[in-house]
């Protein structure tokens, strides 16, 4: 009789084990790739070829002042950092500027039942790019930072995959070529 209790545990062992496996691998990849940075164009341009430099403008908060003060002051430090990284972009040796600008639509932070079935936090924002001298917009997108793993949670993780995002996004505005092969 003692034995059906036992059984069924082990069971339930055995089908929460590949779960608990593939949340491992989970928080381990986390780990070694940091934050997800994705984007959706919205507004289609011609490629940038003759911006050489970006500049960072005004990220406002559209979502009901929900959104941490703190992604505010991070955000522009990691989209400096990775313009600064981008072989498409600081070896194009365009001669214009353009100011990338935006406001954040939705903010979500890890739950506590988000963190018991595999978290998710992210950023929503939509992004313009906007010519420096003649304030025109040039291009526009909606750019996501997410986290996926507990391991990567919080507002600076958050911040550094809204700025992959948005780098992304202005690369692919890049012909391809030399550049391509980093």
């Amino acid at each position: 009789m003692r034995r059906a209790p036992l059984g069924s545990l082990m069971v339930l062992g055995m089908l929460a084990a590949p779960g608990c496996l593939g949340r491992a691998v989970k928080e381990t990849a986390g780990l070694a790739l940091g934050a997800k940075g994705l984007y959706t164009v919205t507004q289609d341009s011609q490629p940038l070829t003759a911006y050489g430099t970006y500049e960072v403008g005004v990220f406002k908060d559209e979502f009901s002042a929900k959104t941490p003060p703190e992604l505010f002051s991070l955000l522009p430090g990691e989209i400096e950092k990775r313009v600064a990284q981008s072989r498409k972009i600081t070896g194009a040796g365009g001669a214009k500027a353009a100011v990338i600008r935006g406001e954040v639509v939705y903010y979500e932070s890890g739950a506590l039942l988000g963190q018991a079935f595999g978290p998710m936090e992210e950023v929503v924002a939509r992004v313009e790019l906007v010519d420096k001298a003649t304030g025109q917009v040039i291009a526009k997108a909606v750019c996501v930072g997410r986290s996926e793993a507990s391991t990567t949670a919080g507002v600076r993780t958050k911040a550094e995959g809204l700025a992959k995002g948005i780098i992304d996004w202005i690369e692919s505005r890049y012909p391809k070529g030399e550049r391509d092969e980093n």
